[in-house]
């Protein structure tokens, strides 16, 4: 038989191995790791046990989680920059392969138009390279023979 247990009273009433778990659960949640911007500090979070009338210290063995072994600001870090070069990875095969990889598309374009795809592309790849990356990304200019025209 499931129990629904949404306050003190359904606790009370409850079985005792269903009570036992139920509390074993509930002591897991009051132990966290919490990011202050440089490091990972140990706290007391007491609302999952408030609303049945408890306190930290009515859960001296709580549990405490394992500490985490990452920096939250690095990891988000690692994913903008995956991010702006899919982005940049994007540009290149959408906008520039299509035209250098087609002999007679880019044996119709000029020196100049050529030299301006060179440069673009020479500069979507130094993106990662640039002294803000990830977060402050300074685009390339589309060169005017890859600008798409809008209909």
């Amino acid at each position: 038989m499931a129990y629904i247990i949404n306050g003190r009273g359904d606790l009370d009433a409850a079985p005792k191995d269903v009570r036992d778990r139920f509390l074993s659960r509930l002591a897991s949640t009051i132990n966290k790791y919490t990011w202050d911007g440089s490091d990972w500090n140990l706290t007391q979070d007491e609302s999952s046990i408030q609303r049945f009338g408890f306190t930290a210290d009515d859960f001296p063995n709580a549990p405490v989680p394992e500490k985490p072994n990452y920096d939250p600001d690095e990891r988000e870090l690692k994913q903008r920059s995956a991010q702006i070069r899919q982005e940049r990875d994007d540009l290149l095969v959408m906008r520039v392969d299509p035209i250098v990889s087609n002999p007679l598309r880019y044996e119709d374009l000029t020196q100049t138009e050529k030299q301006e795809i060179r440069d673009y592309r020479t500069a979507l790849l130094d993106v990662p390279q640039q002294t803000g990356f990830p977060n402050d990304v300074d685009w390339p200019a589309v060169p005017s023979a890859l600008q798409v025209e809008e209909s």
